[in-house]
């Protein structure tokens, strides 16, 4: 094409007439290749837009940026907010929150059509929600609704009104608000006909009545969901099973609850399956079965562990997000640069400026990354501090007291109040449960006690006969302790790695050697041993302590 257009160009010729033709069709065959080009990158638009409807996701940024990067060169009133706005939905769906916000802010300020506009404050407002922002979600959904209203489309209005039935729920103050969005959006789905949205609303309304106790109309809404929730996704089921066993719960059918808790241990999500394993390990306990709930609460505590991993990777995927997003950005201003400085020296700045770019944006995301392990592992050692607390005595004498004082309360207002009796039977459950623990503990230290490699390095030590600690020993040693304190070494090193030599010392500790037999059995001074338990309390909490300090809490997990 470029060739045929510049022989017309070049085309010299006595006869005006023919050369008035030759530039006709010139100007003609530019005029079809610009809006070829137009033609394309719509026809590309539109298959993304179809597929976007279509809930087919795409797997990378490439066509959309391209089109992006066209619309931006070649303004077009129309299908540039749209290239925004689909610029958008790609980047929300592959969870790069920060850049699809800025997608959708771009959509609002290059003056869209009403529609778009409707859409993508109700994307900026499910975003926000996400991010549990609620008073600014609110926002953005408002406007939506505000612009569905005025151009009469009932559909957005159901989903505008969900979503503020949603935000609604996230609120303290207001939670009793959501239930008219969540009724005026089911009465809008009803008269539209669509029975998707009609069952995922009745569903919201009854996790709503079940949280608020109204539990007759809330099953009159939940038992038709549960008419064959097994043919439903699993995301739809997992959540139903999960309302009916909170109803069941609620109506003291605790065997029924259990039934939907046994089904979510094997189907349900992350959370789902957490949740059921403690209401399973409740039941248990409460039925005297002391070995199946111990059981239970191993898997409670493994889904516990499960969601601390993956909020830990959630936040570490949004931090990449925004390191992306930066990169982007500075690119962008590469490309800028280049078009105003000669190729020599702007090659040359963009170097420059990139390495400088580099260095800068890898120390402040290897100090930031440091900032953000530093404050996991102190939120860990927060949270094992806390476990520990749990299962103590002076937790349990806390425990007592708060029970006597509301005992007191209730006999001094003459009345049974239900909210407090609640409270009394959560103490109790935490004393029991606490006890289950020490015992366990205790057990452990009477199983290490007993074994014969403890009695022989005992005995030794008695006798003050030489004692050579080879590695057969130690690996006897580590064996009972593991077995008595199921996965103590992996729980230490997780808070701070250890050498072999601390590995040792620690497997003493735990075994309830003191530190002047420790010093003999590792040949080391006492002074050593200090300096050592002192040094490892320092590594894991972050802060100078004793080496008593270390052995207590070697002792206590």
């Amino acid at each position: 094409m470029p060739e045929f257009l510049l022989i017309f160009a070049r085309m010299k010729t006595a006869n005006t007439n023919i050369q008035s033709f030759c530039w006709s069709v010139l100007c003609l065959l530019c005029l079809y290749a610009c809006s070829g080009e137009d033609a394309r990158m719509e026809e590309r638009l539109r298959r993304i837009q179809a597929a976007d409807k279509a809930f087919v996701m795409q797997e990378s940024t490439d066509e959309i940026d391209s089109i992006v990067h066209y619309f931006e060169k070649h303004p077009s009133k129309e299908l540039l907010p749209l290239s925004y706005y689909y610029a958008g939905r790609i980047y929300s769906d592959l969870e790069d929150a920060p850049l699809a916000m800025n997608y959708f802010q771009k959509v609002l300020e290059s003056e869209p059509e009403d529609s778009l506009a409707a859409l993508a404050h109700s994307q900026m407002g499910s975003l926000l929600l996400r991010q549990r922002m609620v008073t600014a979600a609110m926002e953005h959904v408002q406007a939506a609704y505000q612009y569905d209203v005025q151009q009469a489309d009932t559909t957005g209005m159901i989903f505008d009104l969900r979503d503020l039935g949603n935000a609604f729920r996230c609120t303290k103050d207001e939670v009793d608000s959501c239930l008219t969005y969540y009724e005026e959006a089911l009465r809008l789905a009803t008269e539209q006909g669509d029975t998707l949205m009609q069952e995922e609303l009745k569903g919201s309304i009854a996790v709503y009545l079940i949280q608020t106790d109204s539990l007759q109309a809330a099953w009159k809404l939940l038992r038709p969901l549960l008419v064959g929730i097994d043919q439903r996704d699993a995301s739809s089921a997992s959540t139903l099973r999960s309302m009916a066993a909170e109803y069941y719960l609620k109506t003291g059918n605790a065997d029924s609850a259990c039934i939907f808790f046994e089904q979510l241990t094997e189907s349900g999500t992350l959370y789902a399956k957490q949740e059921a394993y403690h209401q399973l390990a409740k039941h248990s306990l409460a039925k005297g079965d002391l070995r199946r709930a111990t059981e239970l609460l191993r898997n409670y505590e493994k889904y516990t562990d499960s969601i601390a991993i993956t909020m830990q990777a959630e936040a570490l995927s949004q931090a990449d997000a925004l390191f992306n997003y930066r990169l982007r950005e500075q690119e962008n201003q590469r490309l800028t640069k280049t078009m105003t400085k000669t190729k020599t020296i702007a090659t040359a700045a963009i170097w420059l400026l990139l390495l400088c770019g580099f260095t800068m944006l890898f120390l402040h995301e290897r100090n930031k990354r440091k900032r953000i392990a530093q404050q996991l592992h102190i939120e860990r050692m927060k949270e094992l501090q806390e476990q520990q607390y749990k299962r103590s005595l002076a937790y349990m004498e806390e425990n007592e007291k708060k029970m006597k004082e509301l005992e007191e309360q209730m006999e001094k207002a003459g009345q049974e109040n239900t909210q407090l009796r609640k409270t009394i039977q959560k103490l109790k459950y935490a004393n029991e449960l606490a006890s289950i623990q020490m015992q366990e503990h205790q057990q452990a230290d009477k199983h290490v006690k007993s074994s014969s490699i403890y009695q022989r390095i005992q005995i030794r030590l008695n006798n003050k006969e030489s004692i050579g600690m080879n590695d057969k020993i130690w690996k006897e040693l580590e064996e009972v302790v593991e077995q008595a304190y199921n996965g103590f070494l992996k729980r230490v090193e997780d808070l701070c790695p250890l050498n072999w030599q601390e590995r040792n010392l620690c497997l003493l500790i735990k075994a309830g050697f003191s530190p002047s037999n420790i010093a003999i059995l590792t040949a080391h001074s006492k002074q050593s041993i200090s300096s050592t338990r002192s040094r490892l309390y320092e590594r894991t909490f972050i802060e100078k302590g004793t080496p008593s300090q270390w052995d207590e809490f070697i002792l206590s997990i």
